[in-house]
């Protein structure tokens, strides 16, 4: 599988996950070009592992704090302990679903802001 991230091209691995240096390099291209939007909205994720996508149940709300072209960040009152999940965006039924990476964590007044980066759109069964 074949991405294109702005002037790069990565390969994704076979379950469609990418590695985590081409995370890392979509990162660190994303960290200087994306320009970030603030988005405080209440939207809806749901942890999972890089196989397996979380059922439509699984879905619980949270916070988001700001969106970008490559990821988005949450507001979580305790640190994730996750390092994939699927967040739903938009309004239903309208809904966008992305798996994402937490890609870094700080401490913030209400929790902590956990920074994602998209990996992929997914279709829920």
């Amino acid at each position: 599988m074949s991405i294109i991230t702005g002037n790069k091209e990565s390969t994704a691995t076979d379950s469609g996950i990418l590695t985590d240096r081409e995370i890392e390099t979509i990162h660190e291209d994303y960290h200087r070009t994306s320009k970030r939007w603030g988005f405080s909205a209440i939207q809806a994720i749901a942890p999972c592992d890089a196989d397996t996508l979380p059922s439509r149940k699984d879905f619980r709300p949270v916070r988001c704090y700001d969106l970008s072209t490559g990821g988005v960040a949450l507001v979580l009152l305790k640190k994730p302990d996750f390092e994939h999940a699927v967040v739903a965006l938009g309004i239903a039924p309208n809904l966008t679903h992305v798996v994402v990476r937490v890609i870094h964590q700080r401490p913030a007044a209400t929790g902590f802001i956990v920074g994602c980066r998209f990996i992929r759109k997914v279709e829920l069964p």
